[in-house]
């Protein structure tokens, strides 16, 4: 495994982390000090960074350089380990292929690994992915690990919505909370990793706050062209007669690429009502302006505003575990019809 962060290999790891600045420098304070809380919980949307910074953090408890550097150093064995999961003394524990959330058997195999002396330095570290999914036993599980941590132990936990954590494991975490990254941030880390200027402005406005999002896209333009192909789907459809648009219902064929393509039609809605009340600069999809504004002029704005509300409905039902099928073509069929160009 490769680090798809593009953080490690340099002298100043922290340096290239894109956005949130004040959680960066929580940690980087933290390491310094050498002040280290028995847990954190770093809390954040999806793909804004909440991995990155963990293995960020991790790296800088392993790393015999981190005090010098306020973090990790970047360069050396323990540094070039972490980012691939490699590191004895740094362990992922994420949720199985298929599974919501990490299981009571993954909790107690890290219940018995905290308990074991690090294997190379002083101090180990845990990076536990999606405290805010996990089943109610696995999560009653790691109270006693959080309660009573071995003293050569630090625990990070991530979560995407706090509300969703059992309020017994949040209590006993220091949080580190991020928020979505401004476009301009973005574009600067896209452009620190070689990306054209163009190409970064348009990838941070489609990430939505989300670095993540962005640097994966610039690393796989097959992502940019996936995006692209949904919008002009969802544009062929509503040039459709409502009808006629159920057999594309059935092209959906798993929850996944339908959430996929329900993320990018509201953000192409969000986009549309962004254009009819003037504020075109802000819009995400900057390379879609015409037919936004072709909407924007036939469908009144309440009418945008339900389609908005209703892709936003279908993607929660998915999450729910609704048939993908009937979800869609429900959906399908509440989109308002849109004449072609």
């Amino acid at each position: 495994m490769t680090d798809p962060s593009g953080l490690f290999g340099q002298s100043d790891p922290f340096g290239a982390y894109v956005g949130n600045g004040a959680a960066v420098t929580v940690c980087r304070t933290a390491l310094a000090n050498d002040r280290i809380a028995h847990a954190y919980l770093i809390t954040g949307p999806s793909q804004v960074g909440k991995r990155s910074l963990s293995r960020l953090f991790a790296a800088g408890v392993v790393c015999a350089q981190h005090t010098a550097h306020s973090g990790p150093c970047g360069v050396c064995r323990s540094c070039r380990l972490v980012p691939r999961d490699a590191h004895p003394d740094v362990r992922l524990v994420a949720p199985d292929a298929g599974r919501r959330g990490v299981t009571i058997e993954q909790v107690r195999q890290l219940e018995h690994d905290a308990g074991l002396r690090p294997y190379e330095g002083d101090r180990k570290a845990f990076i536990l992915v999606g405290a805010d999914a996990m089943p109610e036993p696995a999560a009653n599980a790691l109270l006693k690990t959080l309660e009573e941590p071995p003293g050569d132990t630090v625990l990070l936990l991530t979560a995407s919505d706090l509300s969703q954590a059992l309020p017994t494991i949040t209590s006993r975490c220091r949080e580190v909370a991020l928020r979505p990254v401004p476009p301009e941030e973005i574009a600067a880390g896209l452009m620190a990793r070689g990306a054209d200027p163009e190409d970064a402005g348009l990838l941070a406005r489609l990430a939505g706050g989300r670095p993540g999002w962005a640097i994966a896209a610039l690393a796989d333009p097959s992502k940019l062209v996936a995006r692209t192909e949904q919008v002009e789907r969802l544009e062929t459809l509503l040039a459709e007669r409502r009808v006629a648009r159920l057999p594309a219902a059935a092209k959906f064929v798993d929850a996944a690429g339908a959430k996929t393509a329900l993320d990018v039609w509201l953000g192409w809605w969000r986009d549309a009502l962004l254009v009819q009340q003037g504020c075109a600069d802000l819009v995400a999809n900057a390379d879609r302006l015409e037919p936004l504004r072709r909407l924007g002029a036939a469908q009144p704005t309440a009418q945008v505003w339900r389609a908005m509300a209703r892709v936003q409905e279908t993607r929660q039902q998915l999450d729910a575990n609704a048939n993908v099928r009937l979800a869609m073509e429900a959906l399908l069929l509440d989109l308002p019809e849109q004449p072609a160009a």
